[in-house]
């Protein structure tokens, strides 16, 4: 499970590869999406910029902001009054890579953290899809 609190604003993501083949790996995306274990409605998305590896890299890390805020909201006229927010827990259940122009045939994995929360990073573990050369170039 890989869970983060609702105040996340960016989550540290880093991709993992083995180095057995010694293939480059060329991602150009990466998106997340998260809701509470309570209210699958409620989406959170966090979008990752490009991780490009090279054959003998291990691994890639990258800050991905939350990208479903909405933009232009200024700060609040009242500042004194305390707000008391319940937070909720989220659990990434989907995350959409999309390939570049090098693929690899080496194991990939994700270690999905967010740095401010008492809950741990978590290992997403060997990372495929239904088809086998998952992570061929271009493919999402």
């Amino acid at each position: 499970e890989i869970l983060f609190e609702s105040e996340a604003r960016k989550l540290d993501v880093t991709v993992i590869k083995a180095t057995k083949k010694k293939d480059a790996l060329d991602i150009t995306s990466v998106a997340l999406e998260g809701a509470p274990t309570s209210d699958k409605k409620k989406i959170k998305k966090f979008q990752c910029g490009s991780f490009k590896l090279k054959g003998t890299d291990s691994q890639k890390s990258s800050l991905c902001p939350d990208s479903s805020q909405t933009p232009g909201r200024g700060p609040s006229k009242i500042t004194s009054v305390p707000i008391n927010i319940s937070r909720e827990n989220y659990k990434i259940n989907n995350v959409v890579v999309q390939m570049g122009d090098d693929g690899t045939n080496d194991d990939v994995s994700m270690k999905i953290c967010y740095a401010k929360s008492n809950l741990k990073c978590c290992d997403t573990g060997k990372l495929s899809g239904a088809l086998s050369d998952d992570w061929s170039k271009n493919d999402k």
